[in-house]
């Protein structure tokens, strides 16, 4: 674990201000990484049933860890209620991207609802290189209805947004 770490946690916690206290059914952390959003998660619903999922093997923090492709989750990963997808999209090109929020899309239940966080930019970096604009949320069939945006460290300039699905969070 990097000296960063416990600041990056702090940061990404306040995208799930946003969520419901509660939640019925299964959460799953798609992307997992080395589980940030997994700890955040398993902290904020201690009594929901936690997946993980990466295209990479990591420790498993949750209650189950599943290896594979963000655009083919396994049929286990069916009637979630909640799913996270941090900063995984800008790594797939634009079919990708279309295919992985398909997917996610697909394994929710009906009230079910998706979180994507990326970071806010317009132009391809190494670290970004395939940004994901709101518009490009929208022309995937993914409506966003919140947007919170979390500032660099300048204080002036946006560095992640989160996009939230659903009619309302509450």
């Amino acid at each position: 674990m990097s000296w960063k770490r416990p600041a990056v946690e702090q940061r990404m916690a306040v995208f799930l201000e946003d969520l419901p206290s509660t939640i019925s059914g299964n959460i799953l952390d798609m992307g997992t990484g080395d589980g940030v959003f997994t700890r955040l998660l398993k902290t904020r619903y201690p009594n929901n049933f936690l997946l993980q999922m990466d295209i990479q093997h990591y420790r498993r923090q949750g209650n189950e860890f599943y290896q594979g492709a963000i655009q083919a989750p396994p049929h286990r990963l069916q009637s979630l209620s909640l799913i996270v997808c941090a900063q995984v999209l800008h790594y797939l090109g634009p079919t990708q991207q279309k295919q992985a929020i398909s997917a996610l899309l697909s394994v929710l239940e009906p009230q079910g609802r998706l979180v994507i966080i990326e970071y806010i930019n317009q132009t391809s970096r190494p670290w970004l290189p395939f940004p994901l604009l709101v518009d490009d949320l929208e022309d995937m069939g993914f409506s966003p209805f919140i947007r919170r945006i979390i500032y660099d460290q300048d204080k002036w300039r946006p560095k992640y947004a989160a996009y939230l699905s659903g009619e309302s969070m509450q």
